[in-house]
């Protein structure tokens, strides 16, 4: 599976409608330098922890 190492927050940039955090979010997404290859279950454990999942918070990120 390919993980993004710096969250893309593409998700919250389309809610929000805010057409440049789209664009930053959307670069981000597509950087080959922001991914890297991990198993699935490290992945979504991940994920949870970052995203706020599985009762974690939601972590902020720079």
């Amino acid at each position: 599976m390919v993980d993004h190492i710096k969250p893309h927050r593409l998700k919250d940039a389309l809610d929000s409608g805010d057409v440049e955090a789209i664009r930053r979010a959307q670069a981000l997404f597509w950087d080959t330098a922001n991914w890297m290859p991990m198993a699935k279950r490290c992945h979504d454990k991940k994920t949870a922890a970052e995203d706020g999942g599985f009762g974690n918070r939601k972590r902020t990120t720079g």
